[in-house]
C-alpha cells in the first residue's frame, strides 16, 4: 500500500471513529479533541517493530498477529494536542490490506521514537 493510501485510511478511520481512544479519559468540551494532530511514523516496519512510549512499549509482532496481512505503515494521533502529557492518544497500523491496529494509549513516542514523526494534517480533505 503506498503512503498516500494509508494517509486516506487512517483520515477515514479517524471520521468514522474507527480509532481506539480512551473517551473516558477526554474532555470533549476540549476544542482540540476535534482536531487531533496526526503524525506518520516516516520509517520501515520490520518484524519485530516497537514504538517506544514514555511509558513503556507499543509492540507490534508481524508473525504473532497476523503473517498474512503485515502492518506496512504506522501512525500517532494526539487527540488533545494543546494538553500536557499524560493525555489520550492513539498508534495506529496500517496492514497491507488497508486494516487497521489501533491501540488506545496515554503517552507519547519518546525522544526517540518521536524523531521518525511526520506531522501530517489531520483533515481529509488535504490528501485527496
Amino acid at each position: 500500500m503506498e503512503k498516500s493510501q494509508a494517509i486516506l485510511v487512517v483520515h477515514e478511520a479517524l471520521g468514522s471513529g474507527k480509532i481506539h481512544v480512551d473517551k473516558a479519559s477526554v474532555n470533549t468540551n476540549d476544542v482540540s479533541y476535534l482536531k487531533p494532530n496526526l503524525y506518520l511514523f516516516d520509517i520501515s516496519l520490520n518484524t519485530n517493530h516497537v514504538i517506544k512510549t514514555i511509558r513503556g512499549r507499543i509492540p507490534f509482532n508481524k508473525k504473532e498477529n497476523n503473517p498474512t496481512d503485515p502492518p506496512e505503515w504506522a501512525f500517532f494521533v494526539d487527540w488533545l494536542p494543546n494538553a500536557n502529557w499524560e493525555h489520550p492518544c492513539s498508534y495506529v497500523y496500517v496492514h497491507k490490506s488497508g486494516a487497521l491496529t489501533s491501540i488506545a494509549e496515554t503517552a507519547p513516542p519518546t525522544q526517540h521514537s518521536a524523531k521518525h514523526l511526520q506531522r501530517l494534517d489531520s483533515s481529509p480533505a488535504h490528501h485527496q
